[in-house]
């Protein structure tokens, strides 16, 4: 009788290791597998924004006037540098493209700019350091060179008003207004609107269409 209970007290022990053994194994897997999903999510957090959307520019500041022919500083820009985000564009509104595109089109002439001074901003503006940027050269204290950098395609809304843009950001942009005591300035290249342009408004990266994701949401997504 005795044997017989240490028989069965041996079977149970034995079980209760197996089962100890296998929810160990479980629980680390499970383990090895959130650190592949959060691996997986950083190196989409990393590389996917960069080759989509971001880009860095080199560009010229200079004086540039508007179709009413009101000048205001500025940088241009190449349809070259602004393509992928108009093909992005066309993609959102295809059927509202062409309309969009043409009044920013005989808005700036054709012309894709990054604006530093606005016109209003430039008819008060001391001249001396206009021309002094105008003139100046890469490493002195003021320079007519900017290192823009675009972070992807952007969108605000008032009534009934629409315009899309490229969101931007430039430290020597800013250290350019702040020359002229001016306050911080969202930057931004504008693509196409309907049926006016809305100034006056947020145009950073919180007005971005696509926003990459923070980690938390980018490990449940995936």
């Amino acid at each position: 009788q005795h044997k017989k209970v240490r028989d069965n007290l041996s079977l149970l022990f034995f079980l209760l290791l197996v089962q100890i053994f296998f929810t160990k194994n479980a629980v680390y897997a499970n383990e090895i597998q959130f650190t592949d999903k959060q691996a997986r999510a950083l190196q989409s957090l990393n590389t996917e924004p960069q080759s989509e959307s971001i880009k860095s520019l080199r560009l010229t500041a200079t004086i540039l006037a508007d179709n009413q022919g009101q000048e205001y500083l500025g940088a241009l820009v190449s349809r070259a540098e602004v393509l992928p985000y108009l093909t992005k564009l066309k993609k959102l509104i295809p059927e509202d493209f062409n309309q969009y595109r043409a009044l920013q089109v005989a808005r700036d002439q054709q012309l894709f700019h990054l604006t530093i001074l606005t016109s209003k901003e430039y008819q008060f503006a001391d001249k001396t350091i206009v021309e002094k940027l105008l003139t100046s050269v890469v490493n002195q204290s003021l320079s007519n060179q900017l290192n823009v950098t675009l972070f992807g395609l952007g969108k605000v809304e008032r009534d009934d008003r629409v315009s899309f843009f490229v969101v931007a950001q430039s430290t020597d942009a800013h250290l350019i207004r702040q020359r002229f005591l001016l306050p911080a300035k969202d930057f931004h290249i504008t693509l196409a609107f309907n049926p006016s342009n809305i100034e006056n408004v947020k145009k950073d990266r919180s007005t971005l269409i696509n926003k990459p994701l923070s980690l938390p949401e980018a490990i449940y997504f995936k």
